[in-house]
């Protein structure tokens, strides 16, 4: 861990007691003199206990208002107190005060270019294959994280339709996001976003990485890939059109797209991984 900025897996083991003393010694100093960091857990341990007490309560439950959250949160985040806190270092401050978002959870990342993030994405995909853990995060807390990490921008989809659920959620490079999706007959499609120092939309492509076939797009600030290595090829080509649609208008999948995929996943093959 370093002293300036956390990842998402170690907000979360702070705030759900899985650090050890010394880790969880550092985290807390750290966050004694780091408004923002304050206000993150704040944010997340509040949005972690909303949904925990969803689960044992009949539906509809519906999380606290996160925008009210943040805004609380905003109120209190000033430079002059990043000042006192003593880490206003030689041009440090001034990339702070320009750059405070209390929904942003990583600093901005230095630019990769699309190979890279290819062959980045193609083997954290295969680290999580390698994974043998049965765990499926809620979608509204996955959601919530996003909306911490990226605001408005980055809508996770809900795939069940197709036969997919989330099943792992993890930080992607710097400053990006990692959403797994398993199926029951071991279907596996990942999805990254990755902000972009490029504010241009980029149109939905496919494109072939070494023996794997990537869906990707630009929209809203930030990059998408869609990986799912021995799916479907169709399958995971309207699975891909539909993420993509949905970021673009930043919009959840209307009935007619869910209706599109559920006929899809019917009409697919067995997965081969």
């Amino acid at each position: 861990m370093t002293n300036e900025t956390f990842s998402q897996e170690q907000l979360n083991a702070f705030i759900d007691g899985e650090m050890s003393a010394r880790e969880a010694a550092v985290f807390s100093k750290q966050m004694a003199v780091d408004p923002q960091l304050a206000g993150q857990v704040a944010v997340l341990s509040s949005l972690k206990a909303a949904v925990h007490e969803c689960s044992s309560h009949e539906p509809p439950c519906e999380l606290p208002d996160i925008e009210r959250l943040l805004a609380s949160r905003r109120k209190r985040l000033t430079v002059p107190r990043f000042r006192r806190a003593g880490l206003a270092l030689a041009g440090f401050a001034g990339v702070m005060a320009a750059s405070i978002v209390a929904a942003m959870i990583f600093l901005a990342p230095a630019p990769a270019t699309t190979a890279t993030l290819l062959a980045k994405a193609s083997r954290q995909h295969a680290r999580w294959l390698q994974q043998s853990s049965n765990t499926s995060p809620a979608l509204q807390l996955v959601r919530a994280n996003a909306k911490l990490q990226f605001g408005n921008n980055f809508l996770v989809p809900d795939l069940s339709a197709t036969g997919l659920r989330i099943a792992t959620v993890e930080r992607f490079g710097q400053a990006g996001m990692h959403v797994g999706y398993r199926g029951v007959h071991g279907c596996h499609l990942s999805l990254f976003a990755n902000p972009s120092t490029n504010r241009q939309p980029a149109d939905f492509v496919e494109i072939k990485h070494k023996r794997e076939v990537f869906y990707v797009w630009r929209t809203h600030g930030l990059n998408y890939l869609v990986l799912g290595v021995g799916m479907d090829q169709r399958r995971l080509h309207l699975v891909a059109r539909d993420i993509y649609r949905s970021s673009t208008k930043l919009k959840l999948f209307d009935k007619s797209m869910l209706t599109a995929l559920r006929l899809n996943h019917q009409a697919s093959k067995p997965c081969a991984a």
